[in-house]
This record gives structure tokens, C-alpha cells and sequence, in this order.
């Protein structure tokens, strides 16, 4: 029985932890994880095999028998067609991202995070990702996502790089029981992710780590053994106290010998230590602005007077001397209260790499977040499966029935042979069997005891066909998708086709829901990383969001009254709006010309004035929304919600129906038609442009040929 972390390490603080504590933690969560997760990951070698036609599909010493009397083991990978019809529905919706602010947060900085995400995400090609996460897990029952922050393209800012991960080198917490692993108290404890890293890199990146490293040898600290299709390790630890078995590990196609020429297999884990930290509240401002201490993890101080953003590490002296300044002025009180941090160890087997409190610096915010984002198609109380395992009963039966049809189609082509025995009969026998199928095949009747006759095939067995054809119905009740054309020769317009595929996936709503829950979590982590870290310089953010949403409304008009103050501070007077000339002015020759010019002037003021000043509001609020995003952490809070993205083929079918529908409401009841034009680009059909070219030429064309009416003749004036 796995053990988790040893007692005496709870209560320390994280800074106070030695290398061999934390050595002990995370191979216990190793421990922890291996004894709650091996049926789930057996689960997941099969199925993944029951997609791509793999070994697993036949007991290995039925299918040795089999072939040893030349019988046939079929694989036939109908679950693969299934996913990848479902798999194929995710393509053509992709959804989007949409930050909306909650408590106290601005619906104008959710509109920016909105855009910051999206370029995030995009700049990764993260929809090809999110594609591969899908199919992963409807092929193994579990798809992993990453999200790191990575220096090596801007040092400066960093870029949020997003990765799928290999669902076989990522092992989570077998007690969490509830799909969001960031849950407070009955989340996940930790998650594991081993992959394989390149020598030359690990090497660079931990110089004085080098020495030990290249003690440890060739195997990076695990020695490898293949079983079949999945690797399984066994880490050997120099000094530890077990041995490490690992049921998971990397679905390689390829020797671990040749892995570990190259590379180390380099073992992540990320694992939240509830802490004690202090909340330091200025009670002049808004409870927003508290800044929350947590020792060992970052703090940003802004300064008042400068505006500069000073990022430092939490001591347990700077607690104290927070605590001390509380007692000392009334302004300031503290809360004391318990957090969750984030620590990210690095190792190869027992060398130690790296050990990293509040990585994606979070804990400012008050939130504590995985980087790793699981996706689970079936999920039911801490159960997880894929679409495959559930038809793999049907894929044998299907398997089985395929095998013997075409055994016995061999059979009936090739009976065998009736003989009398005698001299040498058994050495004939043993001819008759290697040759006696072949076409053209010459037989002496002499050798078989003067007797020969091939013996007469039966009937066909048509239940077989009938197991096949429920088989297949089977696996189409089982997966809630129907490959087959679900239209009639009457009905065969594309829309329609294509609505009627997506009525026949409702059964895989479920599916799509909790991929929706995936990417909303995902959607909360890069949002809080977008806010917790200089991702993006201030000219990036002007040139990635849309002018009109960085303008607040709030904002445009505090700018406003800090420039009319700077104004009237400096002496100027402030141009106001010109009252119109009385009329008695008006009336007078004399005096008409002159106000009229005056007010023109007067009021020509005023524009350059307000325009220059609106122009002026809108670049210090837009200063003041990026200061806000950058420096105000804690102020407000976001979430996000996934939305189908508006290019998806599906929205635009929709779109296009119920614009044809409000046409054709409007014909009926006598009404101006929508323009055709309108129509068409409305649609998916090809080359829109040039049939809408074609269409105004056509028009043109019957205008210029149309009959002109005679013109009235002018009446002579009399």
C-alpha cells in the first residue's frame, strides 16, 4: 500500500523542504498513482488497439493456433470509422473562447482577454491540438492538454506554448472522483508527466546537474522493457526504498533502447501543498488590491508613484515584517487563511533537476491551477472511458464472425480429400495437404491406394451473415452514430444531408459536453496566466484587440475629467459650447452677418476642442485598461464559457436556412425579398463571387435588350 508523503513534511513550510523530502513526496504520489490507476490504463492500451487494428484483438495463443492450421485471425477496425465520424463533427465546429467577467470583473477587459487568448491559442496551432485531444480520447478514454510557459523565443515576455500530451506518459490523482482536477479539497493532489527529453537540452539546461546525469547511464535512471506495443518501466532508484513498477509510460513505436541513446526520460510532477499564507489588506483601497503572501511563491509591488510593477519572492521575514506594519498602523490588517501553492519538481530517477514553487505565478491571484488539462469523454464519478471500449465486445463478434466466413469460403473451395490407405498413403497424405488446392494440381490415384474422391462441400452457412449484419447494427446502437447515407432519394439537398448526420450524433452530445467542459478549463488556465504574466507587451495588445474594445466607457470618462482638470489647472480657458444668436439678432442686417460669423467661430473652438479631447481620453483610458490588465491581478473575476465559433460549417448551415426561411416568409406575405446577393454568400456552395458576377451581367444584359418605352412628345407652347 502506497504511502503519501511522510508525516513529518506536512507541516513544513515549502522553502524549509530538503531535496530528499521532496524526493520521498513525489514517489509517493509515483506510488499512489501506479496502485489506484492500472486497470484504467490496461483499459486504455486495449481500446486504442481496437481503433487501429492492433495485436490485442485476439487472444495470442488462439491466433498462434489459428495460423498454424492456416486459418485466418481478421482484424476488421469498425470502431475507427465510428470515431472518426464523431471525430470529424469536432472538425468541422470548432468552438472559441469567450471571457466573461463575474464578480466585480469589467466586461471591457473580458472582451481584451478574449482576443489574448484567441491569439494565444492560434499562434500554437492549438486547433490542431484540440483535433488530436478528441480523437485520444474517444480512442483511450483520456486526452491530455498542456500549457507551459516557454522562454525560449522571447526571453523577455515568454510565450504560452500549448501541447498535446502523450495520455500515456500522464498519470493523475486516482482519488480525484470529480472532472476538474483545480477543485479545491476534492481535486486531484498531483499529476505526473514523463516524457522523453533530449540529452543535449537537459544537459544545457541543468549544467551542474551534468556529472550526475551521465552516472546514472544510457537508461536515464529507469530501465525499459517492451510489452508489446506499450512500454513498460521499471524505475530502479539508487538508494530509495522500493522499486518503482510503472504500468504507464509512452505508446512508443520504437525500442527504448533507441529512446535512451538520445534522450532521458525526464519525470514533471506538479503536486499542491496546502500553505499558510498571509492576505494584507489596505484599507483605504478596494478589497480587490490586497496583496495575498505565500512563502516561496512571487508577489508583484506596484509602485504609487511610478506605476513600476517590482516582482518578489516571499520570505518568511517579509510575512513578519507585513505582520509588524499591521500592528503598527491601523490602515493595514491581515488575514491568515489556507491556500493551495502549485510546486512543479523536475527529475531524472533520483537526481533531483529542479524544484519550482507557483511556476505560472498564480498564487498573487489566489488561485492554484494544474498546467495539464485532461479531457475524459465518459466520466461518472471518478470513472473514466472512451468511446471504444464500450463496442470492443462487438469488434471481436464482429472479428470472429469475418474470420470464419472466410475460413469456411476457403473450405468450401478447398474440402479435402477422401483416400484409401496403404504403402506410402501417409507420405501422399502429407503432398494431398500442401498441394492439393492448387489449380491444375495433377493427382495420382496409385499412391492414394488405388482410391482418390474429393469430398463435397456443404451448404453455406447463412447465419454467419446474420451474426455480421447484427454485429454491425450493434456497434451503430453502441456508438450513436449512423455512417450510413440517412437520406432518401427524395431528399438530397447538402444542408439537409448534413443536418440529418448531425440529428444522428445527438447520442454523442455527452461527448461534446465534456470536451466543452475541457476547453472552458482550459479557457480559465490561459486567462489566468495571460493575467498573472507579461505575455503580452503593451504594443502587442494594441496591435492584436480591436481598437473598439479596449475604449471603457468608465475609463473614457475618467480620462476625461483628469485632462479637463490638467486644463483648467494650467491657467486655459475652456472652450464651451456657443448659444445660438438671439433672433432679434438675427433680424438685424446690422448685426446678422456679425454673430453669425462669431457663433461659426465660436463653435469651430469647440469641435477642435472636443475632438481633440476625445481623442486624448480615449489613448489615456486605453493606457489606463492595459495598466489595469497588467498590474490589478486580483481585480475582478473571469471566466470562461466555449461558444461554436461562427465560421463552423454547422453555424453557417443554420444561419443560411434561417435566412432562406425569412425570405420565403417574406414573399408570402408580400414583403421586399432579401437581396440575392445576400443570399447566395449566405451559402456554402463554391465560387459564390463568380456566380454573383454573373448574375449582375445576366441582369444587365435583359435591362439593354428590354423594349424602351416611348417618350411623351412636347407639347408646343401655345
Amino acid at each position: 500500500m502506497a504511502k503519501v508523503a511522510s508525516q513529518n513534511t506536512e507541516d513544513k513550510p515549502i522553502t524549509d523542504l530538503t531535496d530528499d523530502e521532496i524526493l520521498t513526496i513525489v514517489r509517493d504520489f509515483r506510488d499512489l498513482g501506479l496502485e489506484g490507476s492500472a486497470n484504467f490504463y490496461d483499459r486504455m492500451r486495449k481500446g486504442e488497439d481496437f481503433v487501429i487494428g492492433g495485436d490485442l484483438q485476439w487472444d495470442p495463443a488462439i491466433k498462434e493456433a489459428n495460423e498454424a492450421k492456416g486459418k485466418f485471425c481478421l482484424t476488421i477496425p469498425l470502431i475507427k470509422p465510428q470515431i472518426k465520424q464523431v471525430v470529424g463533427t469536432q472538425i468541422q465546429n470548432p468552438k472559441d473562447f469567450k471571457v466573461f467577467n463575474t464578480k466585480g470583473g469589467s466586461a471591457t477587459i473580458a472582451k481584451v482577454l478574449t482576443a489574448l487568448a484567441k491569439q494565444a491559442m492560434d499562434s500554437e496551432q492549438a486547433q490542431f491540438e484540440k483535433t488530436q485531444l478528441f480523437e485520444a480520447g474517444l480512442n483511450t478514454g483520456s486526452g491530455q492538454l498542456g500549457f507551459f510557459l516557454d522562454d525560449s523565443q522571447d526571453p523577455l515576455h515568454k510565450n504560452i506554448r500549448v501541447e498535446r500530451l502523450n495520455e500515456f506518459e500522464v498519470l493523475w490523482d486516482p482519488n480525484c472522483l470529480i472532472y476538474d482536477p483545480n477543485t479545491p479539497g476534492r481535486g486531484a493532489k498531483f499529476c505526473i508527466w514523463e516524457p522523453w527529453e533530449d540529452k543535449d537540452t537537459i544537459n544545457l539546461r541543468y549544467p551542474d546537474k551534468k556529472s550526475e546525469l551521465e552516472a546514472i547511464g544510457g537508461n536515464g535512471g529507469f530501465v525499459g522493457a517492451v510489452v508489446g506495443a506499450i512500454t513498460s518501466i521499471i524505475e530502479m532508484m539508487v538508494g530509495s526504498r522500493n522499486k518503482q513498477t510503472s504500468i504507464f509510460g509512452p505508446e512508443n513505436r520504437t525500442d527504448v533502447k533507441n529512446l535512451q541513446k538520445t534522450r532521458y526520460q525526464v519525470s514533471h510532477t506538479w503536486w499542491r501543498k496546502p500553505t499558510k499564507c498571509t492576505w494584507w489588506y489596505d484599507k483605504r483601497k478596494s478589497e480587490f488590491d490586497a496583496i495575498i503572501l505565500v512563502p516561496g511563491a512571487k508577489v508583484d509591488f506596484v509602485n504609487s508613484e511610478t506605476g513600476e510593477t517590482k516582482q518578489t519572492e516571499v520570505t518568511q521575514k517579509m510575512i513578519d515584517n507585513v505582520k509588524q506594519r499591521a500592528k503598527d498602523n491601523p490602515d493595514f490588517t491581515i488575514k491568515e487563511t489556507i491556500c493551495n501553492v502549485m510546486i512543479h519538481t523536475i527529475r531524472v530517477g533520483d537526481c533531483l533537476l529542479e524544484n519550482i514553487v507557483d511556476e505560472l505565478n498564480l498564487a498573487q491571484s489566489g488561485v492554484c491551477l494544474f498546467p495539464v488539462i485532461p479531457f475524459y469523454p465518459f466520466f461518472v464519478n471518478g470513472y473514466k472511458s472512451g468511446m471504444s471500449e464500450d463496442m470492443i465486445g462487438t469488434q471481436e463478434e464482429i472479428n470472429y464472425a469475418h474470420s470464419m466466413e472466410l475460413n469456411i469460403i476457403k473450405q468450401l473451395a478447398n474440402t479435402g480429400y477422401m483416400m484409401k490407405g496403404g504403402v506410402g498413403a501417409e507420405k501422399y497424405a502429407e503432398f494431398l495437404k500442401a498441394h492439393g488446392g492448387e489449380d491444375g494440381v495433377v493427382l495420382d490415384k496409385s499412391k492414394a491406394g488405388g482410391e482418390l474422391e474429393k469430398i463435397q462441400p456443404s451448404n453455406y452457412p447463412t447465419a454467419i451473415g446474420i451474426v455480421k449484419e447484427k454485429a454491425v447494427e450493434n456497434l451503430r446502437q453502441i456508438s450513436n452514430v449512423r455512417t450510413e447515407d440517412p437520406t432518401t432519394a427524395k431528399d438530397r439537398v447538402a444542408s439537409t444531408i448534413r443536418l440529418k448526420q448531425l440529428s444522428a450524433l445527438t447520442g454523442s452530445a455527452a461527448v461534446f459536453q465534456n470536451f466543452d467542459y475541457t476547453m472552458s478549463l482550459a479557457g480559465n488556465l490561459i486567462v489566468e496566466i495571460i493575467r498573472n504574466n507579461d505575455i503580452f507587451s503593451e504594443d502587442e495588445i494594441l496591435e492584436i484587440v480591436d481598437k473598439n474594445d479596449l475604449l471603457d466607457a468608465e475609463l473614457i470618462k475618467q480620462a476625461t475629467a483628469i485632462l479637463l482638470k490638467q486644463f483648467s489647472d494650467s491657467g486655459q480657458r475652456i472652450p464651451q459650447m456657443p448659444q445660438m444668436p438671439p433672433p432679434d439678432v438675427l433680424q438685424d442686417p446690422a448685426q446678422r452677418d456679425m454673430a453669425i460669423k462669431s457663433f461659426e467661430m465660436s463653435a469651430n473652438a469647440f469641435k477642435q476642442f472636443a475632438q481633440a479631447l476625445d481623442k486624448e481620453s480615449k489613448a489615456m483610458a486605453t493606457k489606463m485598461l492595459i495598466t489595469q490588465l497588467k498590474q490589478q491581478r486580483r481585480r475582478g473575476r473571469y471566466n470562461t464559457k466555449v461558444d461554436l465559433s461562427p465560421m463552423a460549417p454547422t453555424a453557417r448551415i443554420f444561419k443560411s436556412l434561417e435566412l432562406f426561411e425569412l425570405n420565403r416568409t417574406l414573399l408570402q406575405n408580400m414583403q421586399m425579398p432579401i437581396d440575392r446577393d445576400i443570399l447566395i454568400r449566405s451559402t456554402d456552395v463554391d465560387n459564390k463571387e463568380e456566380i454573383i458576377d454573373k448574375g449582375k451581367e445576366r441582369m444587365k444584359q435583359a435591362a439593354a435588350m428590354a423594349p424602351q418605352p416611348a417618350r411623351p412628345a412636347l407639347k408646343a407652347a401655345v
